[in-house]
């Protein structure tokens, strides 16, 4: 299990079986749970949303917090 901390200094931790829950659901990303772990480590652009949306356009629109 890794441990990461966010931009807020709390710890998130991927374990094993998230992990597993995950690459169930979405296959494609198997190979990459190091580069999700430094993902969430070091995120290009943290998007605060109170909604779920396929619609990246309107994302990159909205205030960032963090850039890098």
């Amino acid at each position: 299990m890794d441990v990461v901390r966010s931009k807020n200094g709390v710890p998130i931790r991927l374990t094993e079986e998230r992990w597993i829950h995950i690459t169930e659901e979405h296959s494609e990303m198997a190979g990459y749970y190091f580069e999700v772990v430094q993902t969430v480590d070091e995120p290009e652009a943290i998007v605060i949303t109170a909604f779920l949306t396929r619609r990246r356009k309107q994302l990159e629109r909205r205030r960032k917090i963090w850039q890098q």
